[in-house]
């Protein structure tokens, strides 16, 4: 076992003995978390999702403390199973602060790797959508509106590229998109905002969960839907599991501006890792082409 694992078990010996887990193995690590999975005394298969200790949230880049984003996955994963969506069981939290580890303990979810249905991945984001979101502020909504927040997000990440890169974009101000953004015929729903295949654990294409949840928001489900269409999985099939998609069709200008909202995060990346030059040149060109668009279309 490596010192992670020694803390995990050391830390759940403290605080969670009944789910001490043995023979411990890293499932997964991203920017977000490291899982780590083992067996507990009754036969169980579990995993330890631990925080590192400060993350730069993707969704408005703010440094989020570990036990804000554990509090939230947990939360939020508890509330959605109560509605009936696919999630795993939270089992305990562990949280030491700087002293320690923040974590969550939950089912170990199997995954084949095999990619859901576009249809079915439609219908269980619309159930999301649908549902009831809980009473709770979101880590990137904090201390500002939603469509502020989505601004200034929109025009900072632009100025990074423009900073990074030899890019010279036709920039609104944060106040223009703001005009645009406060949409006020809208529905309210929890966000996901990182929905696809690497947060959907799935058996034979059947989810068995919705995981990391650190971007999550409250906005309007168009929002998510248009991120999804700029990564080019809002295609017929998902919109007929989806279902009602005409019901959110935003303004242009407004709709425009949520896709600017995941095109510069999308590029940021691309420009920050400096890995994929090809798919970072198309990233910055539809950023361009949308920066235009929605000049256009606020002439």
């Amino acid at each position: 076992m490596d010192i992670l694992g020694r803390q995990v078990a050391e830390q759940l010996a403290a605080d969670l003995p009944h789910l001490v887990m043995t023979d411990m193995c890293q499932i997964r690590r991203d920017t977000e978390f490291t899982v780590l999975g083992g067996a507990v005394e009754d036969g169980r298969l579990l995993a330890a999702k631990i925080a590192h200790e400060r993350v730069l949230g993707g969704t408005n880049s703010r440094y989020t403390s570990a036990r804000d984003i554990i509090d939230q996955e947990a939360l939020l994963i508890t509330h959605c199973r109560a509605h009936g969506i696919p999630m795993p069981q939270v089992h305990g939290k562990s949280c030491h602060g700087p002293d320690g580890l923040d974590f969550i303990v939950i089912d170990w979810l199997e995954d084949d790797h095999t990619v859901p249905d576009a249809f079915f991945l439609g219908a269980v984001l619309n159930r999301l959508h649908a549902m009831n979101p809980p009473a709770f502020e979101p880590i990137a909504q904090r201390g500002e509106p939603l469509e502020r927040m989505l601004s200034t997000a929109i025009v900072d990440r632009a100025i990074t590229i423009t900073r990074l890169t030899p890019r010279d974009f036709t920039l609104p101000t944060t106040e223009e998109l703001l005009a645009h953004l406060s949409w006020p015929d809208r529905r309210t729903s929890l966000l996901h905002m990182n929905f696809g295949a690497e947060t959907l654990p799935s058996i034979e294409g059947t989810i068995a969960g919705i995981m990391d949840w650190g971007s999550a928001l409250i906005g309007p489900p168009t929002l998510e839907l248009m991120g999804l269409d700029e990564q080019g999985l809002l295609d017929d099939s998902f919109l007929g599991g989806y279902a009602n998609y005409e019901m959110f069709r935003a303004p242009p200008a407004t709709e425009t501006a949520f896709r600017l909202y995941s095109a510069t995060e999308t590029a940021m990346q691309f420009v920050i890792d400096d890995t994929d030059h090809e798919q970072g040149r198309k990233a910055l060109n539809r950023v361009n082409f949308l920066f235009e668009e929605f000049a256009r279309l606020t002439r």
